[in-house]
């Protein structure tokens, strides 16, 4: 629900937001089906300074993110728990990370989590204390 909700106000906003446009100009704007004050507030609180901060911010935040995972929003101790039911037994770090950075074909989401994952499948052939659910970090 929370996704659509979100999802719903960025398309409200993508299709109303015009940077030429005032914020009266905006508020004339008012789409079908919302009720006249709703808007306004939703209006003040997107052109406020703080949540234009805090856009500009996630945004900087997004483009520095090199190693994308394929988990969208569920948390990872969510997906650790539903693989340690799947397999039956406790999930390694390095299992949850290959299992998070993996496409549905079976590929790595790129060269760099591809790196980082033969690398951990390394460390967890040597050092067999990683295996099974025991971490060292």
């Amino acid at each position: 629900m929370s996704r659509k909700y979100r999802n719903g106000k960025l398309k409200l906003w993508s299709s109303a937001f015009d940077p030429s446009l005032s914020r009266e100009q905006l508020i004339a704007k008012v789409p079908d089906g919302i009720q006249k004050d709703q808007w306004v507030s939703f209006i003040d609180n997107r052109l406020k300074p703080e949540y234009q901060e805090l856009c500009q911010k996630n945004a900087e935040v997004r483009q520095r993110q090199t190693v994308p995972h394929t988990s969208g929003a569920k948390l990872l101790s969510r997906k650790q728990h539903e693989m340690e039911i799947e397999l039956g037994r406790p999930v390694s770090r390095v299992e949850l990370y290959i299992a998070c950075h993996k496409k549905k074909d079976g590929s790595y989401v790129n060269e760099e989590a591809r790196s980082i994952g033969l690398n951990c499948n390394m460390w967890t052939a040597v050092c067999p204390l990683l295996q099974g659910g025991t971490s060292l970090f």
